[in-house]
């Protein structure tokens, strides 16, 4: 047994215990659990001993002061099996659940194949600020490596560049075995429209911060292949989901209607969403104004113009192959003041930005008629005010980022005062329903358009928080002591947070998912593009609120 005697460490031989003797506690201070085991120790350099037991941390300070960590202080699984500390005090953790480290006074948790080979841990040794780690399924370091903001997004910019442009599409992708990064398959998805304009967003504003052209030409290559969402399709005005060759070997079809170009080589996915139309309109509208040549201009302005024509002569339907409206493109006065009630806000926002993107960016006056006509004659306007909606309502995370892509179009180009007060009421009644996320994107958007800056150290904490690693990896939280667990609601069935965890500790996020959600993923099947951190990364640069540290 080592001992501190208030000046050095000392070893005390401790004789056998007679048969039948018991160990004791001594304890003094806060009750201790009626039964606890020793399970790990380690000594700091400032003379304070930790010890790990099966109910949670023991702090000694080597006199008669005692304290016992436990989940309500913070602890994430308190049967702590090992302890090690590090040079500059951390306090690392071994459990049955994962590694547990104490930092700064504030507690952190890796867990999971996005950290360690398995959450069995059977050994824990601090490195200076590193940690090995030994686990049933074998060994792991968690290097606590500090990296800039700029470096992270060159991290990103990669990955999405290796991994994810696929003809200028960038999305999601898929790994047969799981895990395996060079097994990695593009898919041909539902929403590549929307994924590639934020794509395309997020390079615009790379290009307006830094001049690169590697970044003009991402921007350039992706724009080109939203634009031919449209053009490729025989109906003017109507864009697919997604196109992929028909002899492409590594691509995957993802399911829904599907149809063949006059020349075979080629197939594009029809029943167009609202999603995609959002994304296409928030994409030009930025790539327009802070990128475009004039030969590209011209035929933004084209594309533009016969989507938001094919929607007025539809009666503010998206009309498909078939002659009637795709599932979700509906934005008609007499469904959205009709029958379509819990969209009506969300809807009526989104068409009002289209006809306004698509007068910016033509002068059409018609676009501007149509624009006027919904928002004061069918009380659009009026409508967007409560749009976001709340439990019990369906809480809808995707809509939550169709509806700040709006606001951003229509409040980019709005300049009449009255309609500016409703929207700008409607944005407050979001915001600060979406505050709680730390969202970067909604908060620099809000700044952008309020000019005010709101949230601008919580944003960057969740950059800084955001993984490295974006692969699909299970993540459990719902087990967690520093947890307590919220009823789902909202249309959610799954256990939520009541506090926001670190981004690093939970599943690999977008911003159309649920932040609160405790559970998630898989054995790392797929793989997320990097646009969820470029996105408000270069934008919030581009506006100037947040430097280049």
């Amino acid at each position: 047994l080592r001992a501190y005697d208030g000046a050095e460490w000392r070893t005390v031989n401790v004789p056998a215990p007679d048969a039948g003797a018991q160990w004791a506690m001594c304890y003094e201070g806060p009750p201790a659990p009626d039964s606890i085991t020793l399970q790990g120790i380690a000594a700091a350099s400032d003379g304070h001993i930790w010890l790990g037991t099966s109910a949670g941390l023991l702090a000694f300070d080597g006199h008669d002061g005692w304290f016992l960590l436990r989940g309500r202080d913070g602890l994430p699984i308190e049967n702590v099996t090992g302890v090690a500390v590090g040079d500059e005090g951390d306090v690392w953790l071994g459990t049955p659940d994962g590694v547990c480290l104490l930092t700064g006074g504030r507690w952190e948790y890796y867990a999971g194949l996005r950290w360690l080979p398995g959450d069995g841990v059977t050994c824990v040794t601090a490195l200076g600020r590193d940690a090995w780690v030994g686990t049933e399924q074998g060994p792991a370091r968690i290097a606590r490596t500090p990296y800039s903001l700029e470096t992270k997004a060159a991290h990103f910019e990669e990955l999405t560049r290796a991994r994810h442009n696929r003809y200028g599409y960038v999305t999601v992708t898929f790994m047969d075995p799981p895990g395996d990064l060079d097994a990695s398959k593009h898919e041909a998805s539902d929403n590549d429209g929307l994924w590639t304009a934020m794509f395309v967003a997020a390079e615009s504003y790379r290009y307006s911060v830094t001049g690169s052209e590697d970044a003009r030409e991402l921007a350039r290559q992706s724009m080109d292949a939203l634009l031919r969402l449209e053009e490729v399709t025989p109906i003017d005005g109507f864009p697919a989901r997604a196109l992929m060759r028909k002899d492409e070997p590594n691509a995957l079809q993802s399911g829904g209607e599907w149809h063949d170009t006059p020349d075979g080589e080629w197939m594009w996915k029809a029943d167009t969403s609202s999603d995609e139309i959002d994304g296409h309109f928030y994409a030009f509208c930025v790539y327009y104004d802070l990128v475009a040549n004039d030969a590209e201009k011209r035929r933004i302005e084209a594309v533009a113009g016969r989507i938001a024509t094919h929607l007025i002569d539809n009666g503010h339907y998206l009309i498909d192959m078939d002659g009637e409206r795709t599932r979700w493109g509906v934005w008609a006065p007499e469904r959205l003041n009709g029958d379509w009630k819990p969209q009506q806000g969300l809807n009526s926002l989104e068409i009002l930005a289209i006809y306004k993107a698509a007068h910016h960016l033509t002068r059409d006056a018609k676009f501007d008629e149509a624009y006027r006509d919904l928002a004061y004659r069918h009380h659009y306007a009026l409508n967007t005010i409560d749009q976001k909606l709340t439990a019990p309502d369906w809480v809808n995370h995707s809509d939550d980022e169709l509806a700040f892509l709006s606001y951003y179009t229509v409040l980019s180009y709005e300049t009449d005062p009255g309609l500016r007060a409703v929207y700008l009421a409607s944005l407050e009644r979001s915001w600060e329903l979406e505050r709680p996320e730390r969202c970067p994107l909604w908060n620099f958007m809000y700044s952008a358009l309020t000019n005010r800056l709101e949230e601008v150290r919580a944003s960057v904490l969740t950059l800084q928080e955001w993984p490295m690693d974006l692969r699909s990896w299970r993540v459990r939280n719902s087990h967690r002591a520093d947890v307590q667990a919220r009823a789902p609601e909202g249309g959610w069935t799954e256990e939520m947070d009541q506090v926001l965890l670190p981004y690093y500790e939970r599943p690999t996020h977008k911003w159309n998912g649920n932040p609160f959600r405790l559970d998630g993923g898989n054995e790392g099947s797929s793989e997320e593009d990097g646009v969820a951190f470029l996105l408000p990364y270069w934008m919030g640069r581009h506006y100037g609120i947040i430097g280049d540290e």
